[in-house]
């Protein structure tokens, strides 16, 4: 359950192959036929036949070096694939929560940001963790997120979440943040990235990205905090935040007075960009 994964499928002179290939990370559930349920760490790739889906053939996959993310679940997650090879294909990981034991909100959230990728010749992955300088998201997870590919790299937007308090308590987040992610090409072909975050807008209550509620016309209102929610990108021609419409609908907010029970939700909210970062 909430296992992070992402689509690795390969492609061939532009096109993808025959099969849906699929990373997994992590999750939450039984490892190793134990009977305790925990946070798990491992990764998987999975093997699906486009012309028999029932034909799946899955593989345990070792990392390069010590260094990955530590065992969670509900990890914000997306991919971005620069020109035609698969090589240049990056899986991205922020957050999580890394619950313990099942029956109460323990162990720790993260807000660390990670990037993997696989290597098809030696079938083993490789993960890179990026550290930020300055101001970037708290701990969390489940949030909303929107993405979309530029020349040299990405920007993403992310809205919200959950998090698990001190006090084993569950809290919503509804502050907005904003990353562009650029990288380069080394001498050896690597590629090299550089991340800057942007703190858009504090809380519900903060002035900042107006968000609007459909249907149109309405006033200028904010989602309440939530995790869970779905999101979907829809962009006018040109390439840029400001021709892009951000899309939200339900989620799980945490009402005041209720402690620890989701209450779910069934709004619709549609989030313009009016500037440039």
């Amino acid at each position: 359950m909430g296992a992070a994964a992402w689509d690795d499928s390969m492609f061939v002179n532009g096109s993808r192959s025959d099969n849906i290939e699929v990373l997994i990370f992590g999750g939450y559930g039984h490892y190793n036929s134990s009977s305790v349920i925990q946070s798990i760490q491992d990764v998987w790739r999975l093997v699906i036949s486009r012309e028999q889906l029932g034909s799946v053939t899955a593989t345990q996959l070792q990392g390069v070096g010590s260094n990955m993310p530590a065992a969670r679940m509900f990890a914000n997650t997306w991919s971005v694939t620069h020109g035609e090879s698969s090589s240049r294909t990056v899986h991205w990981l922020f957050g999580g929560w890394g619950a313990t034991k099942s029956g109460s909100y323990d162990g720790p959230c993260y807000n660390d940001f990670w990037s993997v990728q696989y290597n098809s010749t030696l079938g083993n992955v490789t993960w890179t963790e990026h550290a930020i300088s300055g101001d970037w998201p708290s701990e969390r997870y489940s949030a909303a997120i929107w993405q979309y590919p530029t020349d040299d790299g990405f920007k993403l937007y992310m809205f919200g979440g959950l998090v698990v308090t001190g006090d084993a308590q569950l809290s919503t987040l509804d502050d907005l943040w904003y990353l562009q992610a650029t990288y380069t090409v080394d001498a050896g072909g690597s590629m090299v990235w550089a991340m800057k975050w942007k703190q858009l807008v504090s809380s519900s209550s903060d002035t900042g990205i107006p968000l609007k509620e459909r249907p149109y016309p309405a006033s200028e209102v904010r989602p309440q905090g939530r995790g869970g929610a779905i999101t979907w990108t829809l962009a006018t021609e040109e390439n840029t935040a400001m021709n892009h419409y951000f899309y939200l609908f339900g989620g799980s907010t945490i009402p005041s007075g209720d402690g620890n029970v989701p209450e779910a939700r069934n709004d619709m909210f549609v989030v313009q960009i009016l500037c440039s970062f």
